[in-house]
């Protein structure tokens, strides 16, 4: 009996011993920590800061009800935001279901035009075989009044830029775009992992990366079947991808990062620094696309100097003959010889991302990024 009795008390003391302290821990923790492995994993659903979304648009009445609701959605994401949008030209109801959205928010300013040749040959120079104005030159034109409209003084209260493409006809994913401005990663842009059907990165013209970092600009036609070979497919799941430019159909900015910058489909002295400073430099002098760039300048038997500000009356080159290189201004020694390439010959032609990502780096915003969980989709397109 008395073993008995012993053996209930060592149960009781033991019992006391473990449960008494778990339930005295357990009153004293806060909820969110007694579910530590929920709150890790909760989600953001707001982004502390005010954002300025911009778009440049043409014949894309069908995607306007999927770019209202998505613009909307995503700006109030935020403290604060507007809107800025530019269309011209457009042959369907563009400019009538913009306009109309215009007077229902006040948040948007919708800026819309009818322009001819006259127009654009002020800021455009290359025209197309079927003599029009090459349309990165056109596109670039329509940025930067947007540009300069998100970059008013009298928005210097906002702190970030989102640039995105009206003609997709399907939802932002805005959990993914909250996620961006929670990263631990440092950044000054990331882009969205646009794809094609097949999974693979689609807007390759915009795209400057460690496999390719300069194009045809230097290298002529060859590069875009060089980028058409390189099948870039992104895990969804996966790190951040480091660019030197990129778009695909979104680009989230620090508003100041945009400071002193500007969109050119044609190169630029910005762009001419940024890409010598990779051509020269030992880190990248084995590279195959550099050492192919300095192989081709073997062939170059002629150069010309071209004005470093483009002008109407410019002579029209041979759009894609390596023997023929082009200067922008004088010959300098360890200066770049550029060639015409994408079917124009007034002034070698680019990409207009291009030229305003390098004019961020060398202002020292080089922090560039696709967010591979940034998934837009170019359906139909391969």
């Amino acid at each position: 009996m008395r073993l008995f009795k012993i053996f209930i008390l060592f149960i009781g003391c033991f019992l006391i011993a473990v449960f008494v302290p778990l339930l005295a821990k357990e009153k004293n923790v806060p909820s969110f920590r007694k579910n530590k492995g929920n709150f890790s994993k909760q989600k953001q659903t707001h982004v502390s800061g005010k954002v300025i979304i911009c778009g440049v648009c043409k014949d894309v009445e069908k995607a306007i009800p999927y770019s209202i609701k998505n613009l909307e959605t995503l700006g109030a994401l935020f403290d604060d935001y507007a809107i800025f949008i530019y269309e011209n030209n457009s042959s369907d109801r563009t400019a009538e279901l913009l306009k109309d959205w215009e007077t229902k928010n006040k948040k948007i300013t919708i800026t819309s035009e009818i322009v001819d040749d006259e127009i654009l040959s002020e800021t455009c120079f290359n025209k197309t075989i079927q003599n029009e104005f090459y349309r990165p030159e056109r596109i670039a034109r329509a940025r930067n009044i947007v540009l300069a409209q998100a970059m008013n003084p009298e928005l210097d209260s906002f702190q970030y830029v989102i640039w995105v493409d009206l003609d997709f006809e399907h939802p932002f994913p805005f959990q993914a775009i909250i996620d961006t401005f929670y990263s631990q990663i440092k950044w000054d842009a990331v882009f969205a992992n646009g794809i094609d059907d097949k999974g693979n990165l689609y807007d390759t013209y915009a795209l400057r990366d460690y496999s390719l970092p300069i194009g045809a600009e230097l290298i002529g036609n060859q590069w875009w079947d060089m980028r058409g070979k390189l099948k870039l497919k992104l895990d969804k799941k996966g790190t951040w991808y480091p660019v030197f430019s990129a778009f695909g159909g979104m680009g989230i900015y620090k508003r100041d990062a945009l400071k002193g910058c500007k969109y050119s489909a044609l190169v630029t002295k910005d762009l001419e620094s940024f890409e010598k400073n990779l051509i020269f430099s030992e880190e990248w002098s084995n590279h195959r696309e550099i050492q192919l760039y300095f192989t081709e300048l073997k062939k170059c038997t002629s150069v010309v100097e071209l004005p470093i500000s483009p002008h109407k009356e410019m002579p029209y080159y041979s759009r894609d003959y390596l023997g023929e290189g082009f200067t922008l201004g004088e010959k300098e020694e360890n200066g770049l010889i550029f060639r015409m390439n994408s079917g124009v010959g007034q002034y070698p032609s680019i990409c207009e991302h291009v030229p305003l990502h390098a004019s961020m780096s060398l202002h020292g915003h080089k922090k560039l990024f696709v967010n591979p969980a940034l998934v837009l989709h170019y359906f139909g397109r391969s």
